[in-house]
C-alpha cells in the first residue's frame, strides 16, 4: 500500500484509517497480528480528525 496523506478517515480507501502520524497518513486496518504482511504488526494508534485510537498495521 502507498502512503496517503490524510485528514479523516473519509480521505482513506476502504478498509485503512487516517492515523495522527507525519501530519495524517492512512495506514491499513486491522484485528490481530496476522492481518497484516511480514513485518508489520497490529497496534492501536491515534486517529486524526476524531478521538481514539484504531488498529492498524504498522512495521
Amino acid at each position: 500500500m502507498c502512503t496517503l496523506r490524510c485528514n479523516t478517515d473519509e480521505d482513506c480507501p476502504g478498509g485503512s484509517f487516517c492515523i495522527d502520524k507525519e501530519d495524517g497518513i492512512c495506514l491499513l486496518g486491522c484485528s490481530i497480528p496476522s492481518d497484516c504482511r511480514g513485518g508489520y504488526n497490529c497496534e492501536g494508534k491515534t486517529n486524526k480528525g476524531h478521538g481514539g485510537d484504531s488498529l492498524v498495521c504498522v512495521n
